[in-house]
């Protein structure tokens, strides 16, 4: 639901809809309707809306994903914590598609260790770190916590960026020094993020040192988090080597071979008390296919530049020429997937994701409408064994 609101077009949806997600509603339904007059000071102050906007840009720009910053208004008095929710939107405008493009393996440092990062989505990730700084320094002057727990979502780019955003709030004292504001508390930073597709972005060792803090859901055969400059080059290697010429023809003979079946049925039939040898208007004999392919042949022979053509390379250079991925998506990664009765998960690597997995649904899969939430949805599904459920009615 947050990775959506995201998306919202104006500052008083994204409001309108962090104040709905705690509504007296949804509190009714989850205590049963069971609530009673003396627990009604408790339920009111439960319903009120747990998440207070602070900050919101719907606009982005090249490097800078629109995103929002809320604060938790109802955490405890005795919670020396200061709880911040950052979601960030994924890919909705020309800027954000720039950032996308952006997608070279650039050198990246996390906590001593050297690796590579998606250069545009860094970008992205080291803006939302600087362009809060201040806020965060001053939200917790004014709180008086000494702990400031920040929870980052997002989908798609928005995904990669709240990854990044989060490696460089906890890759050093650097960001606990700069939000302490000159003051003399030691400030302890913690960040979390749940992503949903994120871009091909972290060297394989960069993403196993974010597993404790980072959470990657992928959708089925969303193409996004398999996308990088080495496996687009690697699927554009596979289709030039790709050999259609004998399955195309296995496909002709295949057709041919079912219209000889069809017309050269000669079977009796009954008609009316009367034993009829059916007559067809034509038949196909083996000479008539045999001539048949050698036509096909022929023309597809002609169309793929023939077997002589040495401009076309081996299938042993094609595969030393193809790139070894440097990216993948961060994290712990749990990957959804249709099992042919249903949906299920599972924890996977991120070397998982090394290649473009062609699919019929690869890119429906990667929305958040046609993919994870249909795929959500499927789940819960199955889950209260009833096939109405919707989140919509679960919420009011």
């Amino acid at each position: 639901i947050l990775s959506e609101l995201s998306y919202a077009d104006s500052v008083e949806e994204v409001r309108e809809g962090l104040e709905s997600l705690y509504d007296e509603d949804w509190s009714d339904e989850e205590s049963g309707g069971k609530s009673k007059k003396k627990d009604k000071r408790k339920t009111n102050s439960f319903n009120k809306a747990q998440w207070e906007l602070l900050f919101c840009d719907t606009q982005s720009r090249p490097n800078e994903p629109s995103h929002f910053l809320a604060i938790q208004k109802n955490a405890s008095q005795y919670d020396d914590t200061l709880h911040v929710l950052m979601v960030v939107r994924g890919t909705k405008s020309m800027g954000d598609l720039i950032t996308d493009a952006m997608m070279e393996a650039t050198d990246y440092e996390y906590d001593g260790v050297q690796g590579k990062a998606h250069v545009g989505i860094t970008r992205s990730g080291e803006y939302l770190t600087k362009r809060h700084k201040k806020l965060l320094a001053t939200l917790l002057q004014l709180s008086d916590k000494r702990k400031l727990d920040v929870t980052l979502i997002g989908h798609s780019l928005g995904a990669g960026a709240a990854t990044i955003a989060a490696m460089n709030m906890m890759n050093s004292d650097q960001f606990a020094r700069d939000i302490r504001n000159g003051g003399d508390k030691n400030v302890k930073v913690s960040a979390n993020v749940i992503g949903f597709g994120c871009p091909a972005l972290l060297s394989q060792n960069l993403s196993l040192m974010t597993r404790n803090f980072v959470t990657t859901v992928i959708a089925d055969a969303d193409v996004i988090p398999r996308m990088s400059g080495a496996t687009l080059v690697n699927l554009l290697l596979d289709l030039n080597q790709f050999e259609y010429q004998d399955l195309a023809e296995r496909d002709v003979e295949q057709a041919l071979r079912e219209l000889q079946g069809r017309f050269s049925d000669s079977s009796p039939t009954m008609v009316g008390n009367r034993q009829s040898n059916k007559q067809v208007p034509f038949s196909i004999d083996e000479d008539a296919i045999q001539k048949v392919m050698g036509y096909v042949h022929r023309s597809i022979d002609k169309v793929s530049g023939g077997e002589g053509d040495m401009s076309k390379p081996s299938g042993k250079n094609v595969a030393a020429d193809k790139m070894i991925p440097c990216l993948f998506p961060p994290g712990t990664c749990i990957h959804f997937y249709r099992d042919g009765s249903g949906i299920d998960g599972a924890y996977v690597p991120c070397t998982f994701f090394d290649e473009i997995d062609v699919a019929r649904t690869m890119v429906d899969d990667h929305l958040i409408s046609s993919g994870y939430r249909k795929i959500f949805l499927n789940m819960m599904r199955d889950f209260h064994k009833d096939d109405h459920f919707s989140f919509e009615r679960r919420r009011t």
